[in-house]
């Protein structure tokens, strides 16, 4: 009741939030960093490859599926690349120097991708995605991608098309809608697709054996 000395206040808006996220730290040294227009000397690990450090001037900070990454210039590849925050170890701003200039149209650079991931080598395609009822009203509601449009229709179905270059977590958000959704277009992306499924039946096929066998 109100007013209830000692009574625990129960929240009433709930976010999502990935408590175990560990790149907060960064974020806004690396926007003041961008403020000033100076790079940062950033030491990087991706979770396969060994420790690197980069000379990075930093162009755009983004958030995606509770994950920050930024985006900017290395000096050592000599071209743009994207790094997630939760990798890098330390950062240091370089005080005495200034930011490699960009000219880049960061939203336009970014518009035909889900996520983070743009591949030099993944130029954009037309997909096709078929999502039967009542599955296809969620995704009517919540489009995958704001180039989302609607290509066909049936009784049962809804298929939706989509101008995008190619990205894992692309393929990760076609595959969060299970056995509810079907790719139809790329067909070289439909054949991995495909792929990608069959792995999976048989890794759970072959793990229903060994539960069968302790049982």
């Amino acid at each position: 009741q109100p007013g209830v000395i000692g009574k625990p206040r129960q929240s009433l808006v709930q976010f999502e939030q990935n408590e175990r996220y560990q790149g907060l730290q960064w974020l806004q040294l690396l926007y003041q960093a961008m403020q000033d227009d100076r790079p940062v000397l950033a030491h990087y690990a991706d979770f396969d490859q060994t420790p690197e450090r980069f000379t990075l001037s930093p162009y755009l900070l983004k958030e995606y599926n509770n994950r920050w990454h930024v985006y900017g210039w290395a000096n050592e590849r000599s071209g743009l690349i994207n790094i997630a925050l939760d990798r890098i170890s330390a950062v240091r701003v370089l005080t005495d120097l200034r930011r490699r200039p960009d000219t880049t149209d960061w939203d336009r650079y970014l518009a035909d991708v889900i996520g983070f991931t743009r591949y030099a080598d993944a130029p954009p395609e037309t997909w096709v995605l078929r999502v039967w009822l009542p599955r296809a009203r969620y995704v009517e509601t919540k489009p995958l991608h704001p180039s989302q449009r609607e290509v066909g229709r049936s009784a049962t179905y809804v298929d939706f098309g989509y101008e995008l270059r190619w990205n894992r977590e692309l393929d990760a958000r076609i595959l969060e809608l299970g056995p509810d959704a079907e790719l139809l277009e790329p067909a070289h992306r439909r054949a991995a697709m495909a792929s990608a499924v069959q792995r999976m039946g048989d890794r759970y096929n072959a793990q229903k054996g060994e539960f069968d066998d302790r049982n």
